[in-house]
């Protein structure tokens, strides 16, 4: 029984770090040409929509992609986490992750490429705990939406809050300000002292 729990915790702790890793690289990268489903042709539309500013994808599921630019979305608040060496978030921190957020609950379905049978939805920071809040689903990377009914057994989704008088595998809550990150901060991950 230890044996499993351990096995969860620590495959928990690669995918918290994964999910946060991912929300702290920044913007958007367009797919190589050479990737699967992509082309010369997709690709470019890919670099255009994303040289004209546009900052949130619409990706089709077909072969080759295509993309749009979705509707924008403001991040209206930001959150710093802090990392710690240990699990149990002792000791000083060694990194602070700053990126951007939002003040409610969306539905919004955040999947990176990188990341198979993974995906996060209801990132947002809450206006009445101060708390930021995710909910984590293993198993599908649109949050558990086109699954077949037979296959919703095998999707588990975990909600996680992060405080900043509690650890979740090694990350605390910093904070969560309800207004947007400044620019010089957002999407980077910087040593604890800065």
């Amino acid at each position: 029984m230890s044996r499993t729990i351990s096995r969860q915790r620590s495959t928990l702790t690669f995918f918290v770090f994964w999910c946060l890793l991912s929300m702290s690289r920044g913007a958007f990268e367009c797919p190589a040409a050479t990737a699967h489903c992509m082309n010369e042709e997709n690709h470019s539309q890919c670099m255009k929509l994303l040289q004209s500013g546009c900052e949130e994808f619409d990706t089709f599921e077909s072969c080759p992609l295509q993309f749009a630019c979705s509707k924008q979305s403001v991040a209206d608040a930001c959150v710093t986490l802090l990392v710690f060496q240990d699990d149990k978030c002792t000791g000083k921190p060694l990194q602070k992750m700053t990126f951007p957020t939002f003040s409610k609950s969306r539905k919004d379905c955040y999947h990176d490429e990188g990341t198979k049978n993974l995906s996060i939805q209801s990132r947002y920071c809450n206006r009445e705990t101060g708390n930021w809040h995710e909910t984590v689903y293993f198993g599908s990377e649109d949050c558990g939406e086109t699954k077949p009914w037979w296959q919703f057994w095998s999707t588990k989704s975990m909600d996680i809050v992060f405080s900043p008088d509690s650890c979740v595998e090694g990350y605390q809550l910093g904070k969560c300000q309800f207004q947007p990150c400044d620019s010089e901060m957002n999407g980077k991950v910087a040593t604890a002292e800065s």
